[in-house]
């Protein structure tokens, strides 16, 4: 049986645990955690793993805390990493003490986009289609062998929180897939990536929401490709003044844009038209 730590937040790890609790058995237990602790102190404002740890041993990953990790690998035997939208890197050392093997959810194709703001950037791009990816971790960040992908459509009137929301049903599609090979004890996959493609910063989407200087088109583009409530829009500058751009989409729907309202209608109203799954 393997001795599995979860690492996760957010909407996409929330789901996940809760697949992994539901699925524990025979192939593997859930022996500890690391998420947030603190619902109020991020922005999906929600802290269910922690709610829901059952007594198993638990990080907090408010602050990086590679030590805590390792020593929690240590003491209960861990043998397997899940990760899910865990908010920090893991070093070799933590990586070593399992023997690498390590799986980590990404939204988004790899290596084309590593790092982070996946969606805004595939938006801006002109992609037609994005993809979830399960891949092996390694030294290089998002650099590791894929295990499982989940590909699917862009629409046309696509904005950054509706794909953001797509990818929460694909990674979860491709996360089960993952799960039922940890049921039956199979080897997952290994495919090696091609290609250095582009690591992303976290910060790469901030010069970006100034749209003054552009075109119409690009204004539009700019609109759906960074609309992601409640993250500050794109917008224009008239004077001191800021004006924020709205997707057609958004304004004609009358969709909530506080704090949650947008992301979770959209997760339960979008449709995944798959392209491939494996």
């Amino acid at each position: 049986m393997r001795r599995v730590m979860f690492l996760g937040q957010k909407q996409f790890g929330e789901c996940a645990w809760d697949l992994l609790r539901e699925r524990e058995g025979a192939g593997f237990q859930v022996v500890a955690l690391v998420s947030n602790r603190s619902a109020e102190a991020v922005w999906w404002n929600s802290a269910r793993i922690w709610e829901t740890r059952g007594g198993r041993a638990f990080v907090d990953n408010a602050a990086r805390n590679d030590e805590a990790i390792l020593r929690a690998i240590r003491e209960l035997r861990v043998d397997t990493i899940l990760c899910v939208q865990h908010a920090w890197v893991l070093p070799p050392q933590v990586l070593g003490a399992v023997g690498y093997n390590a799986l980590n959810f990404h939204n988004a194709r790899l290596p084309d986009y590593r790092g982070y703001n996946a969606v805004n950037h595939a938006l801006l791009n002109g992609d037609d289609t994005f993809t979830c990816t399960g891949h092996w971790m390694a030294d290089r960040v998002d650099g590791g062998d894929v295990a499982c992908e989940a590909v699917f459509r862009v629409d046309p009137a696509e904005t950054a929180v509706s794909l953001y929301a797509k990818c929460h049903h694909a990674g979860l599609r491709a996360f089960r897939e993952v799960l039922d090979r940890l049921d039956a004890m199979e080897a997952l996959p290994r495919r090696p990536l091609a290609g250095e493609g582009t690591f992303y910063s976290r910060r790469s989407a901030e010069a970006l929401r100034d749209a003054t200087d552009c075109g119409p088109e690009e204004q539009a583009l700019r609109a759906r490709a960074l609309f992601f409530p409640p993250f500050e829009p794109a917008y224009v500058r008239v004077g001191e003044r800021k004006l924020y751009l709205l997707p057609e989409s958004v304004r004609e729907s009358g969709f909530d844009t506080s704090r949650s309202g947008t992301l979770q209608r959209m997760m339960d109203t979008v449709d995944v038209s798959y392209v491939q799954v494996g």
